[in-house]
């Protein structure tokens, strides 16, 4: 029979050796999931949430929790990431797969030479892949809207309320989750159109061209806001299904309901 002090000694002695050989002892529950298998996590990793598409050698990550569309860094487990996509999506390129993955988000040199008024981006970087989820977005209840390819109807511009209806066509803005980053954007008369950029929260606007009909002397005003709106937006933010625009020093310019 092992006497109480010796195998209070035994244990000891198995950690002092787990310890020095570099292994430590395993965490449970919680602590496991976020240090795994490849050791303790990055400083400034966490565990992500998101849709990964795979597209011509220009990877992206949508993460659920903020609706952010973040290009992905092919390194660190990023081929794991991506051998779990042509797996789950063997003859569907561009289709989304909803994937669990510990990174971190890092600024690199922006691709195509600095487009967008900024020469870097936040990248994705992939410590380590968890598992494909094999669908194809978010779940509805896990975001209250995204950024990108959402319908926005336009609420107000400068404070003054946009009424919805008093056109040939529905305020709104769409920002085209696509590589040219295309938006359109219109108050119920003519169609806005330009490029954008995103990074992070700062957010820019090329200057809008226009179809050319001619509108009320309301509607009109109403398109004169819209495009300084856009070109004096520096910032957004989405709370709930509310997303907002801001200027340089955070003055808020307009607001849009998801639809």
């Amino acid at each position: 029979m092992i006497k109480p002090f010796m195998a209070l000694r035994m244990i000891i002695l198995a950690a002092a050796l787990l310890a020095s050989s570099g292994c430590g002892l395993l965490p449970f529950g919680k602590e496991w999931q976020e240090q795994g298998p490849k050791g303790p996590m990055h400083p400034e990793a966490r565990i992500m949430k998101g849709q990964f598409i795979y597209l011509a050698d220009a990877p992206l990550f949508r993460e659920c929790a903020s609706g952010v569309t973040y290009p992905v860094a092919m390194e660190g487990d990023y081929p794991a990431l991506e051998k779990a996509y042509l797996q789950n999506r063997a003859g569907r390129p561009g289709a989304g797969l909803l994937v669990v993955i510990e990174a971190r988000i890092e600024k690199r040199p922006r691709m195509e030479g600095g487009a967008g008024g900024s020469r870097t981006e936040r990248f994705i970087v992939v410590d380590r892949f968890i598992e494909a989820l094999n669908e194809e977005v978010c779940p509805a209840n896990h975001t209250a809207a995204v950024l990108t390819e959402t319908r926005w109807r336009i609420v107000s511009l400068m404070g003054r309320k946009v009424p919805d209806g008093q056109g040939i066509r529905p305020s709104l803005l769409l920002l085209k989750d696509e590589p040219a980053h295309r938006y359109m954007a219109s108050v119920g008369c003519n169609r806005l159109m330009g490029s954008y950029w995103v990074d992070g929260e700062k957010i820019g606007f090329s200057p809008p061209a226009s179809t050319r009909m001619g509108c009320p002397g309301a509607v009109a005003r109403l398109e004169a806001l819209l495009s300084k709106v856009l070109q004096k937006a520096r910032t957004w933010k989405i709370e709930g299904r509310a997303l907002k625009l801001m200027d340089q020093k955070g003055v808020r310019l307009a607001v849009f309901q998801a639809e």
